[in-house]
């Protein structure tokens, strides 16, 4: 013998419907049933798209540019703001386009008239906020700082070892 009946129940026995609007209260009243595998199932489904979406948000800084590489080909250029990336699929790579300092190490030096000078440097550099300036410094070289760096000791050297010391 069933004591509870259809009518008994708030909703009129509809025990799986997520949400009814009782006319007589005039409120929404929630009823979730946690134990249902669909129930379950959708959450589950929801927490895991969230967490996708959540997790291919990148942001771009203004002192840098970024691109992004599709399985590891070139896709796209992005300027500074908040962007999203398809997570697993894509990368995103960050130059720095603020003007840089770095120090030359010291070299000896022969001069012209054949004296050993002893130079050191402070290059400066960076890098241009457009779209081939930022590419050709990631694909280009290998580390475009320390290029940079050792051109300018090779020029360094070129140029004072073309001159005389009293120069």
């Amino acid at each position: 013998d069933k004591s509870n009946t259809k009518a008994d129940h708030p909703n009129g026995g509809r025990t799986h419907d997520w949400f009814y609007l009782s006319l007589s209260k005039g409120r929404w009243n929630d009823i979730v049933d946690i134990t249902d595998p669909t129930t379950l199932g959708l959450i589950a489904g929801v927490i895991i798209v969230l967490l996708f979406v959540a997790s291919g948000i990148r942001i771009v800084r203004p002192t840098h540019r970024a691109v992004i590489e599709r399985l590891g080909k070139y896709n796209r250029y992005q300027e500074p703001g908040l962007i999203w990336i398809v997570p697993f699929v894509e990368k995103q790579i960050s130059v720095n386009i603020t003007e840089q300092m770095t120090e030359a190490m010291e070299q000896e030096i022969i001069t012209k008239d054949n004296l050993n000078a002893k130079v050191d440097a402070q290059v400066y550099f960076k890098v241009e906020p457009t779209e081939p300036s930022v590419k050709a410094s990631l694909y280009n070289v290998y580390n475009y700082s320390q290029q940079i760096i050792a051109l300018a000791q090779t020029s360094l050297r070129n140029v004072i070892g073309g001159k005389d010391f009293v120069e």
